[in-house]
């Protein structure tokens, strides 16, 4: 079912994947061939940046945490290439959220943001697009 879509349904179809909303794609499988979701062996997709260009300007204006992190410190593979392509909606939405808790916890230490982040890729849609998120975020 997953080859009959055309790429914009597949990207729709990932989007809503990586918003927990996979319910809506009952049945679509976009890992490699012959390979679950679950048993992908090692991530096969676009690098990302945990600390995307957005986060990073919004760290470096940060009270506590500017000059801490490196744009570079927290990098993760997608588990497939269609996790992530590109600054797509979801990854929008996870830098707003993420430069909002900036703005709102402004004496935020090292550890609390770590926190904040884990939990963020602790979430099941972003935990199984990025499996070894959590092991970078430490």
């Amino acid at each position: 079912m997953g080859d009959q879509l055309s790429p914009s349904d597949r990207q729709l179809a990932t989007i809503f994947g990586v918003l927990g909303l996979g319910d809506c794609f009952p049945g679509l499988n976009f890992a490699p061939e012959g390979v679950v979701g679950s048993e992908i062996p090692f991530p096969v997709g676009q690098d990302h940046h945990i600390l995307s260009n957005k986060i990073f300007r919004a760290l470096s204006e940060h009270e506590i945490l500017k000059g801490i992190f490196g744009r570079d410190d927290f990098l993760v593979r997608a588990a497939t290439k269609l996790d992530h392509s590109g600054y797509q909606l979801w990854h929008r939405a996870y830098d707003t959220e993420v430069v909002e808790w900036l703005a709102k916890n402004s004496t935020a230490s090292r550890e609390e943001f770590i926190d904040f982040l884990r939990e963020i890729y602790g979430r099941p849609a972003l935990k199984k697009a990025f499996p070894n998120a959590l092991d970078i975020l430490k």
